[in-house]
């Protein structure tokens, strides 16, 4: 009988052994994974242009004007009048150098005279992983609003609405 009671108790104790050692490891995978990509809210533009390099951006933007939609409804519409033309902002700004369709983008200011100049802008940006967009095409009335997730070191946009607005 006494045996048997210094193997409960010693079944015990291991168990509760292995029971803090469990949580234990487990706090120290979540500190890890917080410490690896902490997601930031930005919301000046300094922070924007911190947030991501040169050729992060120039990366993103091409990316979002790869998309099947962004391809119809602004590109095939312009696409005779090149160079595209895009209005610059906190993000697009003219030291990038962007492609699509083998063409330089070209990069205005806002109060630029170009009826077929569209405006890129982003609403909701999670450094260094996620950027909500829209894009919009005055000429065609054409909104076009996705977003761009960071996977496996690669950018992949997707198109979340699209249409002609009246």
């Amino acid at each position: 009988m006494i045996n048997f009671q210094k193997n409960q108790k010693m079944v015990l104790r291991n168990s509760i052994a292995a029971l803090f050692l469990m949580v234990f490891l487990s706090c120290i995978d979540k500190r890890q994974e917080s410490k690896s990509a902490p997601e930031i809210n930005v919301g000046s533009s300094s922070s924007l242009i911190n947030c991501w390099n040169t050729q992060e951006r120039q990366d993103i933007i091409e990316e979002i004007l790869s998309t099947t939609d962004i391809q119809t409804y602004v590109l095939l519409f312009i696409r005779e009048k090149l160079p595209i033309q895009i209005i610059k902002n906190e993000f697009i700004t003219e030291n990038l150098k962007i492609f699509t369709n083998n063409q330089e983008v070209e990069i205005i200011g806002k109060n630029s005279n170009s009826d077929l100049a569209f405006e890129l802008t982003f609403q909701e940006i999670k450094c260094p992983t996620k950027l909500q967009f829209s894009v919009w095409l005055d000429y065609e009335h054409a909104s076009i609003k996705g977003f761009v997730l960071k996977k496996d070191e690669k950018w992949i946009a997707e198109i979340t609405s699209h249409g002609i607005v009246d």
